[in-house]
């Protein structure tokens, strides 16, 4: 039986809906996010990956509002991204795109469901860079060299994500009252599941005497600035890369990678897939299996049983 009124959705066909401004469809959808318990970094991004595409509809003079814009709209704007973003950062931007005109259209606000027909870009898997032993006596040796704080506390940080492979976020969040002995409890996660990691001897040590020279403060964070506040990533990140290239390392050293030298490392000892993704916190084992392909040297050891041409060849 057809119902006595339009819904928005059918309202929006005939274009007799109340328009919705770009404003008022992206404050509607961050209100639905924020409800949902996303972390405040995730709405942040949502807010930047939004404006950074009405900037882009802009540049392509799509002047309609962002609820009317269709699939071809957004392979236009990709189109335009191609020419100077890598893949991986067009497909964080076109997450969020996804997201938000998911939301619209089973909200009612939009006509079609433009996410439908929009996918992410394939991209090549690559072998990512770590750090190598040597690399990482330069950077240690040159944090040693500075009589401060902050080298002292970077130097922490960074023996930190070496030891455990948590993330930057992870680890800036980690407060006093979450070091227990040999492990941590790791609070702020990117799936919202706390979780443990476990420290080495020399890293609870380590973690024992930066506790003492950080002394007691008002903020509950473990790792503060020069202004005893919480430290922020960005300043943890641009200290460490350019730490490295002041060492003569030539990486693009990032907390990233300190995070995919400690799995890289947990691989080639041979920790299996399943409890390096609980440490790791990946939501999905899929993504550890990953590295388990890139440098797991069971695999590189059955790969030399296979057959050897080299008696035909020479």
């Amino acid at each position: 039986m057809r119902r006595k009124d339009l819904t928005q959705q059918e309202m929006a066909i005939i274009g007799t809906n109340t328009p919705y401004t770009d404003a008022d469809a992206v404050e509607l959808f961050i209100k639905s996010r924020y409800i949902k318990n996303v972390r405040h970094s995730t709405l942040e991004f949502y807010k930047g990956g939004l404006r950074t595409f009405r900037l882009a509809l802009d540049q392509l003079e799509i002047e309609k509002p962002l609820t009317e814009v269709v699939a071809t709209d957004v392979h236009r704007v990709i189109e335009l991204w191609l020419q100077t973003l890598k893949p991986n950062t067009i497909n964080s931007k076109l997450t969020c795109i996804r997201a938000f005109y998911n939301y619209l259209y089973k909200q009612g606000i939009a006509a079609t469901n433009v996410s439908e027909n929009v996918h992410k870009l394939r991209v090549r898997r690559e072998i990512y860079d770590t750090l190598e032993r040597n690399e990482i006596k330069l950077i240690v040796r040159e944090y040693k060299k500075q009589p401060s704080f902050r080298a002292f506390r970077n130097l922490t940080i960074f023996h930190l994500l070496l030891d455990t492979g948590i993330r930057i976020n992870e680890c800036l969040h980690v407060k006093v009252d979450d070091v227990q002995g040999d492990y941590i409890v790791i609070t702020e996660t990117k799936n919202l599941s706390q979780r443990i990691v476990y420290l080495s001897d020399s890293m609870v040590a380590r973690l024992r005497t930066y506790i003492k020279v950080r002394g007691q403060l008002a903020t509950p964070y473990l790792f503060v600035n020069v202004d005893n506040e919480q430290l922020r990533g960005r300043t943890f990140q641009e200290d460490l890369r350019k730490t490295a290239k002041l060492c003569g390392v030539k990486k693009d050293v990032s907390p990233h990678m300190c995070r995919r030298t400690y799995a890289k490392q947990a691989v080639l000892a041979g920790i299996d897939p399943f409890s390096l993704a609980s440490l790791l916190g990946h939501g999905s084992v899929e993504v550890t299996k990953q590295y388990v392909q890139l440098w797991g040297s069971d695999l590189k050891n059955q790969a030399k049983l296979k057959a050897d041409y080299g008696d035909i060849f020479n």
